[in-house]
């Protein structure tokens, strides 16, 4: 217990400075780059700075504390067979997330956040999915996986004491970015934790962090396509 509870702690406190350190450099040239400027309006646009910084930290906290064993940490290139299950997945399982999100937001759908397609794929399907993958499944799953291994199976599905932190801690960033866009945090948080199980889960089927990226992208694109047809019907 001891372990696995020092694990969590030192996980959780790594993620923590790993954006820290990524909103310290926002802040230093937010004033100077002219497509920063009105975050207020557009937080999404935060990522083109916080996502690779994310990303870059946490590849060299995964290289440092990995070592020569990366392929332990899900560095290999899943089947075929893994990639489509995966696609299927996130469909499935985005597409009823996303409907349900949509469904109970208290957001009006004409007063929904209104980014370009382009924002829309480089800095929340493509940027954002990778980043988060990487400090959350990539890192802090396999970090406390990997130093206090506790796995439960549930029938045929694995559960890790890393997949339900990870999925928790990453629940609960999003509750500022609900805030932001007037959205429920509750509601925000919940289906993010729901997604972070999924990914953990498939991740853990899978030992390839490729898997959890795949169904992120997936899962923001669904997000993203059912919110503009929502719009559209409107």
């Amino acid at each position: 217990m001891y372990e696995i509870v020092l694990a969590v702690i030192i996980g959780i406190v790594l993620v923590f400075v790993v954006y820290s350190v990524a909103f310290a450099l926002l802040s230093k040239v937010a004033s100077r780059v002219q497509y920063l400027q009105g975050m207020e309006e557009k937080p999404w646009r935060s990522n083109i700075i916080i996502g690779p910084v994310v990303l870059l930290l946490s590849i060299a906290l995964i290289a440092v504390i990995g070592g020569e064993n990366l392929v332990e940490w899900g560095w290999t290139f899943p089947s075929w067979e893994l990639i489509l299950t995966a696609l299927i997945v996130s469909v499935i399982a985005g597409g009823i997330v996303a409907g349900i999100h949509t469904r109970l937001s208290k957001i009006p759908p004409e007063d929904r956040p209104n980014y370009s397609s382009m924002e829309f794929i480089i800095l929340i399907v493509i940027i954002a999915s990778i980043a988060e993958e990487f400090v959350f499944r990539g890192f802090l799953q396999q970090y406390i996986d990997h130093f206090a291994p506790y796995l439960i199976h549930m029938g045929t599905i694995p559960l890790s004491g890393g997949c339900i932190v990870a999925a928790i801690v990453f629940g609960l960033v999003h509750v500022t970015p609900a805030r932001q866009m007037g959205e429920s945090a509750g509601l925000m948080a919940g289906g993010a934790g729901v997604f972070g199980i999924i990914a953990g889960v498939m991740f853990l089927m899978t030992s390839s962090i490729l898997i959890p990226i795949i169904i992120h992208i997936i899962f923001n694109l669904m997000g993203g396509t059912i919110d503009r047809l929502s719009k559209t019907k409107e």
